[in-house]
């Protein structure tokens, strides 16, 4: 029997996660770090979520103008707190947009199981 990898779907999953983060660090590459400080935490929780996760509200100085934003991601780490100084990856074309230096590094968690993805059915192929 004839086994060929790139028809399975955890193949396609792994490419698909590479190249959406290979695209996001890409973007935040084009991001210029700033420091903000943290004003509050949101707690959050889901249906099904481990535990509490966490939004914060920053305010940042970006181009002599100040913001107040809050996030929208809610996948920051417990160790996000109120009056904490974050550096923040913010948009030069839109000040209002910014990825926070936790989001960053998630990116490369997405390579990782991207690859791992991608080498499973490679290891099944090659066991044949």
């Amino acid at each position: 029997m004839d086994y060929y990898f790139w028809t399975e779907p955890p193949f396609y999953f792994g490419i698909g996660l590479i190249i959406y983060a290979l695209l996001k660090l890409r973007e935040k590459s084009k991001y210029i770090p700033t420091e903000a400080l943290c004003l509050k935490v949101t707690r959050t929780s889901f249906y099904g979520s481990v535990g509490p996760n966490r939004m914060g509200t920053y305010r940042y100085i970006f181009a002599g103008q100040e913001y107040i934003i809050q996030e929208k991601s809610d996948l920051n780490p417990k160790r996000l707190k109120k009056g904490g100084v974050y550096t923040l990856y913010v948009n030069p074309d839109n000040p209002r947009v910014f990825i926070t230096e936790f989001q960053g590094k998630n990116y490369y968690y997405f390579i990782a199981l991207g690859l791992l993805s991608i080498f499973l059915p490679l290891q099944r192929y090659f066991s044949y």
